[in-house]
């Protein structure tokens, strides 16, 4: 995927999340799940923690990233090889040291949450949007479960992790 392809994916499925959280009223947004399932405000509430981290990572300056963390000198994985190595990793992760598990997540505002969200997003997309091609294929950041990957695997990542937890407050 090219820079504008790999935005313009994020950007789209970002937007999707935000309309369908606004279907929901408060009282079914912070209600809990059967069997343990993360509630709409849990799995929004891991997704904005998820951008928040990675734009520690992503809105550093360029050179600095290049000096901390590398660049690339394998072949880049494709957006399917990136989430295959994710669900490996993530099978290692026991249940009760994974520290990306939210433990109880309060009862929040369903309009603060989505700006908050909202506010994420677009640091990351127009962050993203500033890297050349060669930049993210070269440029590397660390991943907790991943190590470090390529600025474009990054972002298949976070297309994955958030489709994945889209998918999980659709079914509800």
């Amino acid at each position: 995927m090219t820079t504008k392809e790999l935005s313009n994916s994020i950007h789209t499925l970002h937007q999707e999340v935000n309309s369908f959280i606004l279907t929901f009223d408060e009282r079914r947004f912070n209600s809990q799940r059967a069997n343990g399932k993360w509630s709409i405000t849990e799995e929004l509430g891991h997704l904005i923690n998820a951008l928040q981290e990675s734009n520690k990572g992503i809105q550093l300056p360029k050179f600095f990233i290049k000096y901390k963390f590398g660049t690339n000198n394998r072949q880049e994985r494709t957006y399917d090889e990136v989430v295959t190595k994710y669900l490996k990793k993530l099978e290692q992760v026991s249940i009760v040291d994974n520290p990306f598990q939210i433990k109880k997540a309060k009862q929040t505002s369903k309009e603060k949450l989505l700006k908050s969200y909202l506010n994420q997003q677009q640091k990351f997309e127009k962050r993203l949007a500033q890297f050349t091609e060669k930049e993210l294929s070269t440029l590397l950041l660390p991943h907790p479960l991943l190590g470090r990957i390529t600025i474009r695997e990054f972002g298949y990542f976070t297309h994955y992790h958030t489709e994945h937890h889209f998918k999980n407050i659709q079914k509800r």
